[in-house]
């Protein structure tokens, strides 16, 4: 395993790294339980009414790969990276 460099060390580096971990996870788990629920007239029934339950019945087990992780990953890094006026990681 590599070594981690200060930026991955730092807590921006692992918040934003969590927080789109979570939203790209959300975002299929909401998207495939649309597809199985469908859109026709007995989407209550299969559903029971309760989407959020059905949701989180339906994509149970559900995972990022290890190429969602790695664009994350390079995504995170390259936020980090930006020069920005006020950046939390520019050298004082």
């Amino acid at each position: 395993m590599k070594n981690k460099s200060p930026i991955e060390e730092s807590p921006q580096y692992s918040e934003l790294n969590a927080r789109f971990s979570r939203f790209l996870l959300d975002f299929r788990k909401e998207k495939l339980a649309q597809q199985l629920a469908g859109d026709d007239k007995n989407r209550d029934e299969i559903t029971r009414g309760d989407f959020q339950s059905f949701k989180a019945r339906m994509t149970e087990g559900l995972e990022l790969t290890d190429y969602d992780l790695d664009r994350i990953h390079r995504r995170v890094l390259s936020l980090l990276l930006r020069p920005e006026e006020g950046s939390v990681l520019q050298d004082e």
